[in-house]
């Protein structure tokens, strides 16, 4: 790991967001842990040690940023994660990870990517400091079938150590660098959810294509790389005007291209229309303004929200937002 994600800059920037600090309980710690990912087991080690635990946790969008550390040696099982996939990187001294089949010792060299669908079991030596990334599985995968350009067949399924020295894995570092050891940035990106999101996508990304995948090679393939270009370009117009008011048109005649070729051009490589592309954007900009909203305690309304993103049917608005989270719009004001 470069001197971007240290304990220094780390502490800088998650210093001002502590979950709690110093506690010896291991039931209570166990607990307040699960809460922010899930149930699981947790021991210590060694007569007389004191857990000491710590976490900061800084809750964005999609991803959520943590700090943890046990004074004692410990180990940690749990079952598959399922809403959620982890990005896990030790700040000083090492872990015994271990995910179904594959096991790896993580070090500040290389990170673990634990992925939904497997078992889990680590072993962190005494004093490890952890930094660790938990990214929404919803919103990873339907950025990954955006990178595809049509659904994924099964949820991904990763090689566990990312090398943080790879060209990839620096990539990734910088990325993260952003979001964790950067405070300034940091204190601007929670002011303006949509420039967090655009991190958070370019992360997630950057994971997929260059940590080994079953999508990889398609994702590699020039099939996929050889999108036209007049599609891309649509796609970044969407993404930067996607809270504006315009037709088809009015894309259409921007990019210089017919509305015919724009409609074929995403069934083809993207399976959707660009309308559904739209759409899906919106909803995720609603859908990171609803948490924002709760977080910031803002006193916007969900119609409010909607409206601003361009939907005014509100009924159509909602059967939309349930079907792609799950959840109704005043679930996820409850939930956050």
């Amino acid at each position: 790991m470069s001197n971007l994600i240290n304990i220094e800059n780390v502490t800088s920037c998650l210093s001002a967001y502590p979950l709690f600090e110093r506690v010896e309980d291991i039931d209570e710690t166990c607990d307040r842990v699960g809460k922010v990912f899930r149930p699981h087991n947790l021991d210590f080690f060694g007569a007389g040690k004191k857990l000491n635990a710590h976490m900061d946790h800084l809750p964005m969008g999609s991803i959520t940023v943590n700090r943890l550390r046990y004074q004692a040696e410990v180990s940690i099982s749990s079952e598959p994660f399922e809403k959620f996939l982890l990005l896990i990187l030790p700040l000083s001294d090492s872990a015994e990870v271990r995910c179904g089949k594959q096991k790896i010792f993580s070090t500040h060299n290389v990170a673990a990517l634990v992925d939904s669908t497997t078992t889990l079991a680590m072993r962190w030596r005494k004093d490890c400091d952890q930094l660790i990334l938990r990214i929404d599985r919803e919103a990873f995968e339907r950025t990954c079938s955006a990178q595809l350009g049509r659904p994924l067949d099964h949820p991904v399924e990763f090689s566990l150590g990312l090398d943080l020295r790879s060209e990839g894995g620096l990539i990734c570092e910088n990325l993260i660098s952003l979001i964790a050891a950067n405070p300034s940035f940091v204190e601007s990106i929670l002011k303006y959810p949509m420039i967090a999101a655009q991190v958070e996508q370019s992360l997630m990304s950057a994971l997929f294509i260059s940590q080994p995948n079953q999508y990889r090679d398609e994702i590699l393939s020039p099939s996929t790389i050889l999108t036209p270009h007049y599609v891309k370009r649509a796609e970044e117009y969407l993404l930067a005007h996607a809270s504006e008011p315009f037709t088809m048109r009015d894309m259409a005649t921007h990019l210089g291209i017919s509305i015919r070729s724009l409609y074929l051009g995403f069934q083809r490589y993207r399976r959707m229309s660009p309308k559904t592309f739209l759409r899906n954007v919106r909803l995720d900009g609603v859908h990171t303004d609803i948490i924002a909203a709760r977080q910031e305690k803002r006193n916007e309304t969900i119609t409010q929200i909607a409206m601003s993103w361009g939907f005014t049917h509100l009924g159509h608005f909602t059967k939309a937002y349930s079907a792609k989270f799950n959840e109704l719009p005043s679930a996820t004001l409850r939930k956050h």
